[in-house]
């Protein structure tokens, strides 16, 4: 029998994440190219003419290769994917490097601390400043369509960089309850040891009281009778007692 949450879907998942997640990134990208889904970032494309979908997995396909190493080097692959993020989001505008990203950047306030969670906190603020500016000022949209662009761009990575938090402090959170757990049990544990000592020694003392009273009266009574004059009766009497 299998214990709640050792077995199933989520176990295996869990267990095969690191190359299932990628994966799905490409199929997702292969199917968006299949429907013709493109333009995501349209206002900002430097691209003259429309292109095919399928140039999007020019990006995507790197993209996805690289998040295969987000657990052993988040910060770079973060930083290479994000290269990969503002070409497609200046010429093709896919998804599949978008749906990279968020997964990376998962990972990655995920990982870090709280110095690096204000790293990316910061970036995250700075991008979407810039991506409003950009809009406003190189894309040729109206400011209602300029903040629309940054509100929409701050809430995407903002909600996934808050869940990653969130996450991983639940997690943090459920180490110290863990670890506190252990200590108590730990302390308990050294309690009864010493108790345990304690009463050994307490009867270890008692026990050596009486056998040495004992131990005395025997050469009391054995010191009595050989200082008296030597009598059957009286000597058998005094080894008796």
């Amino acid at each position: 029998m299998h214990e709640p949450g050792e077995g199933g879907l989520g176990a295996w998942y869990r267990r095969h994440r690191w190359w299932a997640d990628p994966l799905g990134a490409l199929v997702l990208s292969v199917v968006m190219a299949a429907f013709g889904f493109h333009g995501l970032w349209g206002p900002f494309s430097l691209l003259s003419d429309d292109v095919s979908p399928w140039w999007a997995l020019v990006l995507a396909v790197p993209a996805c290769v690289l998040s295969l190493g987000k657990a052993r080097r988040p910060w770079t692959v973060l930083v290479l994917v994000a290269v990969l993020f503002l070409a497609d989001l200046l010429t093709v505008g896919g998804v599949g490097t978008l749906v990279v990203l968020l997964d990376v950047l998962w990972m990655a306030a995920f990982r870090a601390g709280p110095r690096g969670r204000r790293v990316l906190l910061i970036s995250l603020g700075a991008a979407t400043a810039a991506l409003f500016f950009a809009a406003l000022l190189f894309a040729d949209v109206d400011v209602p369509v300029a903040v629309l662009f940054g509100v929409q761009f701050g809430a995407i990575f903002g909600t996934d960089y808050w869940w990653a938090v969130a996450v991983s402090q639940a997690h943090e959170l459920a180490e110290l309850h863990r670890q506190r757990a252990e200590d108590a049990a730990a302390a308990a544990e050294r309690d009864r040891t010493e108790a345990v000592q304690r009463e050994r020694e307490a009867m270890a003392r008692e026990l050596h009281d009486v056998v040495a009273g004992h131990v005395l009266a025997m050469a009391i009574r054995a010191e009595a009778a050989l200082a008296t004059r030597p009598d059957r009766s009286d000597d058998r009497a005094a080894l008796r007692a």
